[in-house]
């Protein structure tokens, strides 16, 4: 037995023991200064430790706190000797020579004790989410930013740190790729001031979770356990329902009921779930989601006078076409039911708000998914919504979260902002706001568990009404939309059914357990200003672009070629068809206000909602025609029609009627054309799709297209596979702050350019105007004599007093002239006046006076329509017949622009890009 032979023997300690010693007296000498200068901990245990190490070290998720203690540890390691006090190195150097065993033995052992006992302080600190503070105050070290790189720059160590930060958000750079930008320009400059490493740009960022609660969940039985917000953990009672955060001696026991909550257990926190009696580790993020503070994130976007002055005032502001027609959210049902007559919307410093949520793979090769809850403010013009989202909370794990504890910090939440309100500055005075949610847009697959609902699949699967599906095969059923409309589901009856269902929750059988489609409550119920039923909106881009129109393409295109197309026999292939179908839509052009050019329609399989949008308004018809038969024209045109009449900027009770006859019309058909089983719940929901409107407007006021995009962003938050959660929300968090960081930060004007230059990719060569901004070089048109009398007529000047530009941008439209569309995947020279004329701009013209004029053609419509049927007449597809005598027109007459559509030959088509279509 060699262990510890110099004990027994009284020979020399061996080096490696003295050497040990020594370090362990040298931790726990700097550990015992930490703690007597009151610094407490990290103030972000798990974040800081997991996300640090998942963009370049990806550690495990279940020992976040540990990787912690390590960088600490090893940030102490590095203090010298001559830093610790007089008695601190009489230790260290009694344990440089040679000790006595016994001395040597009690020496061990009091330096092992006061170890252990100082690291299971500082483990317990560490769990209480404090930080160390920094031996230099941080507002010295942004004084030390402000300073001047050099004297003969204006740009300072502040405008590289934010210029640095702007390209990593801009490209998605990880930040390793960061911190070697900023070492590389430290290196160049020569200057200690920039920081080197993601631990001190965080410290002069003032990066900090205090806005983040982590809410703890059983993994097992799905019920919440508790938070943590600051680091503080506290625990809900089981029994009375009320929380304690006061942890001693490693454990949480409950004030009242005095029963133990939680442990801590080696620097890991566990709280105890009395339905499985497991303990969950309240670190791993695997057992928690994170909501984040509306209330700061409004306050935030409201020290911008633009947002807030658009929120006071827009709503009251606007100018309505048409007085009696739902041009917006406002003029819904729901919206007018709490502004009408003193309601809580009637004041102009309340709002309201739409949210959403719905689950993301957050990879190809994973198996986890991504919920997130957005919310955007709906007092804000349309285009400003989807550009001004905030993020609510936030899950990701292995399965769906459980939607009655993961939306319960949001209603909570919602509950507080409506009924006590928030506070903000606005021009030096305070204003205090209240905010409602007044809009839910969700499909189908995340509606029915947020409402505690059964699936659509189920006999009572509809959301909106009581119609029960009929069996049509074993396992399959469907809606009868030809039998007489059911009741329809109301808050009420829907809270009844809950309760209904929650006493018969001990039930043996799960179908048993059901009371007309409802499983128990709902936590939208305690969701105060909130329409159970009609607050959540049909979303079209799922329900009709994504369900019916995919749907309906599919049966065509596999069913039986003779059934469905002019013309066709054995012998001729499906190859065939595609081939004449992509020969007049591979040929359009469409305004860059559509996103997507068109692609091959033997690609429909992996079309975007975009995509069958364009398809659906303006594609499908001119390039069916003369292929498939006549009915299955006027088919698909029943839905064309009607979806382009509910997405008009104005659409009157008149046209709501009418798009709600020809979905009728469309349903009946559906069932006459196509096979019994092959009816979806999306069909149905066209039955119901009127009643959205008139709850919430027109169908581009409450659609998923927004957020979906803002899915692609969060996705690109993350870049590494492990502790996605917490990559996420500290980005999101790092990136929202950015015009913040900017009025700290940037000294210079040529920072300043640079970074709005990268983020809002501002054109380099453009000439602001009045009424629009004329983009690229001047040039002088060869007039004749016929298109100069034109513009002497009009503004009494002449074409060579003139200057000519090809593109110009005016209301959020590209507006180019023809000849620079040439040769280009899109087309913006055509757009519709005010009078209902469709010009094709040759053309746009800045006058003397710089004012700016549209100077084309005027194309002249075929008066016979592309469909004429007794059902149904297409009017927003018209046939071209030849383009017209000049035109010269102001960009203020400028309605919308349209889509030119050249099929093979000499047909031609024009259409109108209706509001809700110009960019996704």
């Amino acid at each position: 037995m060699g262990y510890r032979r110099y004990l027994r023997d009284g020979g020399t300690v061996p080096r490696s023991t003295l050497s040990m010693r020594r370090k362990r007296a040298q931790q726990k000498a700097a550990r015992n200064i930490l703690l007597q200068r009151n610094v407490s901990a990290l103030s972000e245990p798990a974040v800081t430790g997991t996300e640090g190490t998942s963009f370049q070290q990806p550690s495990n998720d279940h020992n976040m706190e540990i990787s912690v203690n390590e960088d600490c540890a090893r940030s102490v390691n590095v203090e010298p000797l001559c830093n610790l006090n007089e008695t601190e190195k009489q230790v260290s150097k009694s344990l440089q020579g040679d000790v006595s065993s016994s001395e040597s033995e009690v020496q061990s052992v009091s330096a092992k004790n006061d170890f252990e006992e100082s690291e299971a302080l500082l483990c317990e600190n560490v769990q209480c989410g404090a930080q160390p503070d920094s031996h230099e105050n941080p507002s010295n070290i942004k004084k030390n930013l402000t300073s001047r790189l050099c004297e003969c720059l204006d740009t300072t160590a502040g405008d590289i740190v934010y210029m640095c930060l702007a390209m990593g958000l801009r490209h998605n750079l990880t930040w390793v790729a960061i911190e070697d930008m900023l070492k590389m320009f430290s290196t160049i400059y020569d200057n200690p001031e920039i920081p080197q490493s993601k631990k001190s740009l965080f410290k002069i960022l003032n990066s900090s979770d205090q806005d983040l609660t982590y809410h703890v969940f059983c993994s097992v039985c799905e019920i919440a356990l508790g938070v943590r917000q600051g680091g503080k953990c506290s625990v809900k009672c089981y029994l009375c329902s009320e929380c304690s955060d006061d942890w001693k001696e490693d454990q949480l026991k409950c004030k009242n009921c005095d029963i133990i909550l939680g442990k801590v257990d080696n620097g890991k926190v566990f709280m105890n779930c009395q339905e499985c009696k497991r303990s969950t580790n309240a670190q791993s993020p695997s057992n928690f989601f994170v909501s984040l503070s509306l209330e700061k994130q409004f306050q935030a976007a409201l020290k911008d006078n633009a947002i807030a002055d658009l929120v006071l005032s827009h709503r009251f502001s606007r100018k309505k076409s048409n007085p009696d027609a739902l041009e917006d959210i406002y003029d819904g049902e729901e919206y007018q039911k709490h502004f009408k007559n003193g309601g809580i919307l009637s004041f102009p410093q309340n709002f309201s708000y739409s949210f959403n949520t719905d689950g993301i793979s957050t990879g190809k090769s994973t198996c986890k998914t991504m919920w997130p809850i957005y919310v955007n403010i709906n007092e804000l013009h349309y285009k400003l919504r989807a550009q001004n989202k905030f993020l609510s909370g936030l899950y990701v794990g292995k399965k769906d979260p459980n939607q009655l504890v993961f939306l319960q910090p949001f209603v909570n939440e919602a509950n507080k902002l409506s009924t006590e309100g928030f506070k903000w500055q606005h021009h030096g005075n305070e204003v205090i706001s209240k905010a409602i949610p007044l809009c839910a847009v969700l499909d189908s697959v995340a509606r029915a568990p947020v409402l505690s609902m059964q699936t659509f699949h189920a006999f009572y699967g509809c959301t909106y009404c009581y119609q029960e599906q009929e069996r049509t095969a074993p396992r399959k059923r469907r809606f009868e939309i030809l039998a007489e409309p059911a009741a329809l589901r109301t808050p009420e009856s829907t809270y009844q059914d809950a309760l209904i269902a929650y006493e018969k929750r001990d039930l043996p059988k799960p179908e048993d357990r059901v009371h007309r489609g409802v499983k128990g409550p709902s936590v939208n119920m305690g969701l105060l200003y909130f329409n159970l039923i009609w607050g959540f909106a049909i979303d079209y881009m799922h329900a009709v672009l994504l369900g019916i129109v995919k749907t309906h393409m599919k049966l065509i295109f596999e069913a039986s070629r003779r059934k469905y197309w002019l013309d066709v026999t054995e012998r001729t292939a499906i190859d065939d068809i595609y081939k004449s179908i992509d020969e007049r839509l591979l040929s359009i052009k469409p305004p860059t206000g559509i996103t997507r050019v068109p692609r091959s329609i033997s690609m429909w399989k992996c079309w975007k909602a975009s995509e069958w949008r364009s398809w659906l308004l303006f594609y499908c018809i001119p390039c069916l025609c003369g292929l498939i038969k006549d009915k299955y024209i006027v088919h698909i045109s029943l839905l064309s029609r009607a979806v382009s009449l509910l997405l008009q900027s104005s659409v009157t009770l008149g046209e709501v009627d009418e798009a709600h006859n020809l979905l009728m019309e469309y349903c009946r058909l559906f069932h006459k054309y196509f096979d019994v089983q092959d009816t979806i719940y999306n069909l149905h929901l066209l039955t119901h799709l009127k009643q959205s409107v008139l709850c919430h407007g027109p169908l581009w006021t409450a659609n998923a297209f927004c957020y979906e995009g803002q899915n692609r962003h969060i996705l690109q938050l993350f870049t590494s596979p492990k502790n996605v959660l917490y990559q996420i929300v500290r980005r999101f968090n790092l990136y929202s702050s950015m015009p913040t960081l900017c009025d700290q930060f940037v000294s210079s004007y040529n920072a300043l350019e640079f970074s709005e230059n990268l983020l809002e990719r501002r054109l380099s060569r453009v000439v602001q105007l009045t009424n629009g901004i004329l983009i690229g070089k001047a040039h002088q048109v060869n007039a004749t004599n016929e298109m100069d009398q034109l513009l002497f007529s009009k503004c009494n000047i002449h074409f060579k007093d003139c200057k000519a530009y090809k593109r110009m941008l005016f209301k959020g439209m590209r507006i180019t002239s023809s000849e620079y569309s040439k040769g280009k995947e899109n087309n913006d020279s055509y757009v519709m006046c005010a009078s209902g004329s469709i010009l094709c701009v040759k053309y746009i013209l800045l006058l003397p006076n710089a004012s700016t004029m549209l100077f084309g053609n005027k194309i002249i419509k075929s008066k016979r329509l592309i469909v004429d049927h007794w059902k149904v007449q297409v009017e927003h597809v018209r046939a071209v017949k030849r383009e017209g005598d000049f035109m010269l027109v102001s960009p203020d007459e400028v309605t919308c622009q349209c889509i030119f559509l050249h099929i093979s030959g000499d047909s031609q088509y024009v259409t109108y890009l209706p509001s809700g279509c110009n960019g996704d």
